[in-house]
């Protein structure tokens, strides 16, 4: 339900993350190693779906090594111990696998192959909404003819737009965290010029946010030269993690809303 959702975020719509984590948790409880395994796993699964994906345009070696590449680059070292990134990694085998079958497809594979095409690109959605271009990259990637490209991908176009319509009931505006509300014609314009100065800069935040992720590290970078006090201090983590951590854990696992209580510095039910 919306107002269910809207009340753990209205900014951002990841259910695959959440479901994720719940998977987790019914299979394993709360130990910690086994949502690691989880994550290594999906690391291991993306790379060798990628060289599968290689395989079919490159030798076995060349399709080998652009899939340790994968693995070795810089990024997935930093992805690979953060749990709160999960969506990425689960969405990116998600992806690969509707590559893969969608590339079935059009070899001749079937309706079934068109419907599990489908099925894996919304699941990848669900995770993150930047998988919503793999439908275009279906499109150019070399199989067939465009036109038999075309045929096999509306499956994947009906996908798409019934994530959309999701995601558009779900956060009431299609455009989530990256505006501040449902964005016009004219603000669609200056977001799209924002993202594009942002990328020339090397620079992905998204708009709207008063320390965004690259800010944060250009301000530690430049105190840790000054020696002066950061933005974003021990305070305000402190804050962070009794809000956005302790006290979700705290209601989900109780069952009740959570309230501070700065008189005894604690986490209490409202009830």
């Amino acid at each position: 339900m919306p107002g269910v959702y809207q009340a753990f975020s209205k900014a951002f719509f990841f259910p695959g993350l959440l479901l994720s984590f719940d998977l987790d948790r019914l299979l394993f409880g709360l130990a910690p190693a086994a949502f690691y395994v989880h994550q290594l796993a999906a690391l291991a699964l993306g790379a060798f779906l990628l060289h599968l994906l290689l395989r079919r345009w490159m030798g076995a070696l060349w399709s080998l090594l652009g899939a340790l590449l994968f693995l070795a680059g810089p990024p997935l070292a930093n992805v690979a111990p953060q749990l709160g990134v999960r969506h990425y990694l689960d969405g990116f085998v998600l992806a690969l696998a509707a590559l893969l079958l969608f590339r079935h497809a059009v070899d001749g594979g079937g309706a079934a192959f068109d419907a599990a095409a489908a099925l894996s690109a919304f699941l990848a959605m669900a995770c993150k909404e930047i998988y919503v271009p793999v439908v275009l990259l279906a499109l150019v990637l070399p199989a067939g003819t465009f036109a038999r490209r075309l045929r096999h991908a509306f499956p994947l176009l009906a996908a798409a737009a019934a994530y959309v319509g999701w995601r558009q009931v779900m956060l009431s505006g299609y455009a989530g965290g990256y505006t501040g509300s449902t964005p016009g014609a004219g603000e669609l314009v200056r977001l799209g010029k924002r993202l594009l100065e942002q990328a020339v800069e090397f620079r992905f935040a998204l708009l709207p946010a008063p320390l965004d992720h690259f800010e944060h590290v250009r301000n530690f970078i430049a105190v840790v030269r000054s020696r002066k006090p950061v933005v974003e201090n021990e305070l305000f983590g402190n804050n962070a993690a009794l809000s956005g951590c302790h006290m979700s854990n705290y209601s989900y696992f109780n069952k009740t809303i959570a309230v501070w209580d700065s008189a005894s510095r604690s986490i209490k039910s409202s009830s």
